[in-house]
């Protein structure tokens, strides 16, 4: 793949993952009382934080998930897998 297009293309995941991540986290834990005195109260502190953990957790499963299953369907396909070192 084209180097400028793997940028890109991560790239846009980056910012696509950011954007769940705000709006979800954002419409679970913060009041609308927020946006009239801008401070986050203990409550909301803590909901964020454990939002993002559990975020950043499920995000880090499914990308487990997928790259093994990336994995064996490139190994039935009788292709090495580019994540391996290649053995000489």
């Amino acid at each position: 793949m084209n180097p400028a297009l793997e940028q890109e293309l991560a790239s846009e995941i980056e910012s696509d993952f950011r954007r769940r991540l705000i709006a979800g986290c954002h419409s679970k834990c913060i009041s609308p009382a927020y946006l009239q005195d801008g401070e986050l109260n203990k409550g909301e502190a803590v909901c964020l934080d454990r939002c993002v953990y559990k975020f950043m957790h499920t995000n880090g499963l499914v990308q487990k998930v997928a790259n093994e299953v990336g994995s064996r369907m490139m190994g039935s396909m009788g292709m090495e897998d580019a994540n391996q070192p290649q053995q000489q």
